[in-house]
């Protein structure tokens, strides 16, 4: 799963959770000067970007965080854009309460964190945007791993059918 930090720019990884899933995550980094720190990015909605293993991005291309990824790089940040896990890749994707859930904090977030810690040895902030916003607050408060930083954009703050807000994680 974890491949050499001074590897190839983009590098779509394959992380295994426990039984027997996994969730594919696109790893880029700078092409050029020192890394700074390492991002995990979440989009928001449904949270299924559907990455195909040569981390071709499948849906969601015009999310926020999905389109700017340059520019992270380009400042000297890696970047880790977070597909939902192998279990959650049919509807309702990573809605109906999951974002707010343990195991979404612990077992996928939590994951990727160690991951990137481990590769790459920097910093890690995660960012998450609408849905994903929750899903970032939920990681940053019970996934037990230590984040440098957390960045909430678009935040959902009043809880619908589609899921929970913030509200439900604090």
């Amino acid at each position: 799963t974890l491949l050499n930090a001074q590897a190839d720019v983009r590098q779509p990884w394959r992380v295994a959770l426990p039984e027997g899933e996994h969730i594919q995550v696109l790893v880029e980094r700078p092409d050029k000067g020192p890394v700074r720190a390492a991002l995990v990015l979440l989009p928001g909605g449904d949270g299924r970007l559907k990455l195909d293993p040569t981390g071709r991005i499948g849906r969601m291309r015009n999310n926020f965080l999905v389109r700017t990824r340059p520019d992270f790089h380009r400042a000297g940040y890696v970047t880790a854009l977070v597909d939902a896990p192998s279990d959650r890749q049919r509807k309702p994707g990573l809605l109906a309460g999951y974002r707010a859930s343990k195991v979404h904090a612990a077992r996928d977030i939590g994951t990727i964190l160690l991951n990137l810690k481990t590769t790459f040895g920097v910093p890690v902030f995660v960012i998450g945007t609408s849905r994903g916003a929750v899903s970032a607050a939920n990681a940053a408060r019970r996934s037990g791993q230590k984040f440098a930083g957390v960045a909430l954009t678009a935040s959902i703050t009043v809880p619908n059918r589609r899921g929970a807000s913030l509200r439900s994680v604090m």
